[in-house]
């Protein structure tokens, strides 16, 4: 059992990599619970890395994403903490992690995650949704990612939630129906429901960005996705009294703008695969969020 402690520091790195972590006698979990431990300095420092060097290999670029995820969930959620947050979705829940942590978002959370899978979605409701979903992936949704259980499980870690986070990376035929999934968890109405809009930043070309300056890349933006454009459309004209829309691609690339930024006012590149986040685009983007008062009670 481990917690961070005034003066020390809440990560070092062991011989072949592996955590130390400073003990707690009470057994309970410090401020940011998983975060601050998964966030300290040498966490940071190898992360920034991934971010810094444009030719880094994808595989390695990819590992941050997930990171801090799964170190919460190795630890079996972290659970304690003034803010209690629900966070529910695909690998885009790993990138708000990521912002969360990078941006300060929450400073007092406690961050309990379930995932979902993006080639299922996330429905719950009586219609037979399987046309949307590949032949090949269908078995797996139903028995596992969209079955009863997921959705028990999904009611029973809602109870003690402050915030339920949806982060999704939404279809349209999903997040038209999210309503209906709503209604069919069990949310106390205690609980402050929020959807996070999709992301996408269009092709990332590597080489193509070699060669550029600073201010050349502060000015480079992609055509992004139509679907990004379109679910988030459909989300804000039916999030009011049903759920608080967190607009990602209006927040960073503008209502509707059918193009998205490519590097940070810095020059440092937001993601590095079109749709997850880089370090520096997860700080980028939760700086952003916290401004506006993200996840704030």
């Amino acid at each position: 059992v481990c917690c961070v402690a005034a003066g020390r520091p809440p990560v070092a790195w062991c011989a072949g990599g592996f955590f130390c972590l400073w003990p707690c006698s009470s057994g309970a979990w410090g401020v940011w619970g998983g975060l601050a431990l998964a966030g300290g300095a040498n966490f940071g420092k190898n992360a920034e890395a991934v971010n810094q060097d444009l030719v880094i290999p994808l595989a390695k670029r990819g590992a941050y994403v997930d990171m801090r995820y799964n170190f919460i969930l190795k630890h079996k959620n972290l659970t304690a903490g003034s803010q209690k947050i629900l966070i529910i979705g695909d690998s885009f829940s790993g990138d708000l992690v990521n912002m969360i942590y990078e941006g300060g978002v929450a400073p007092n959370a406690a961050i309990v995650l379930e995932r979902t899978a993006a080639i299922c979605q996330l429905y719950f409701g009586n219609e037979d949704i399987y046309e949307f979903i590949e032949e090949k992936n269908r078995a797996q949704c139903k028995e596992k990612w969209l079955s009863g259980e997921t959705r028990s499980r999904i009611n029973k870690l809602a109870q003690e939630a402050d915030i339920v986070v949806f982060a999704i990376a939404w279809q349209k035929w999903s997040i038209e129906r999210i309503g209906e999934t709503l209604a069919n968890l069990d949310i106390p109405k205690s609980a402050k429901i929020i959807v996070l809009g999709s992301k996408g930043f269009g092709k990332i070309n590597i080489k193509s960005y070699l060669n550029m300056t600073t201010e050349e890349r502060t000015k480079a933006r992609n055509k992004v996705d139509q679907n990004v454009i379109v679910s988030s459309k459909i989300a804000r004209e039916i999030a009011a009294g049903n759920f608080i829309f967190v607009d990602i691609h209006a927040i960073v690339c503008g209502e509707n703008s059918a193009d998205c930024p490519v590097f940070t006012p810095e020059g440092k590149l937001i993601s590095y695969d079109g749709s997850h986040l880089t370090q520096a685009g997860a700080k980028f983007i939760g700086e952003k969020l916290k401004e506006q008062g993200f996840l704030r009670n």
